[in-house]
């Protein structure tokens, strides 16, 4: 039950890509780009499709796992390479008022490179669905002793009004930054 939710929750995460694609496409069929040069609409087209290969890759690796098809591919190899396809979806965070900030790495990793990506890209995801806007989705990786520690971490700056202050026409808020 748990496997098949995972693999609905990753083909359901394909959709919004797909709706940014069709719409993107055709604003470029109409030209209407609305101060958006076309150049910059073909670089985000690039991107969103990117995007989706990606969850492509990782429904075809959930159906081979669930047929016993699967090999994985245990191999060393730089986590940089993997925070940079990340980085990619920058476009895609800005759109939600949204900062993704990537942290560059000199970790190296021995695991099964695709599923590594599934596992920071679904951490990544989560992050940006849940930070309100304005906020800021870090990834990072720390080394160490014998480990890599990938970390996301969601910052956001909450503003509480402890006190207003009324003198005429003026109005002075007191606020605390948490």
């Amino acid at each position: 039950n748990v496997l098949k939710r995972a693999s609905l929750s990753v083909a359901n995460g394909i959709k919004p890509y797909m709706d940014r694609l069709s719409n993107e496409l055709r604003m470029l069929a109409s030209n209407n780009n609305s101060g958006v040069t076309v150049a910059e609409r073909l670089t985000y087209v690039a991107e969103l499709t990117d995007k989706i290969e990606e969850y492509n890759i990782i429904i075809e690796r959930w159906i081979k796992l669930r047929r016993g098809e699967l090999n994985l591919t245990i191999e060393n190899f730089a986590i940089q390479g993997l925070f940079d396809i990340i980085a990619k979806g920058e476009q895609a965070f800005a759109m939600k008022h949204l900062t993704l900030c990537v942290v560059p790495t000199n970790a190296v990793v021995k695991a099964d490179k695709a599923l590594t990506l599934f596992m920071i890209n679904t951490l990544v995801d989560n992050a940006a669905k849940f930070t309100p806007s304005g906020g800021i989705v870090e990834l990072s990786a720390v080394e160490g002793e014998g480990f890599v520690e990938v970390a996301v971490k969601v910052m956001v700056v909450y503003i509480l009004k402890v006190a207003v202050l009324a003198a005429q026409d003026n109005i002075t808020f007191l606020c605390h930054e948490r």
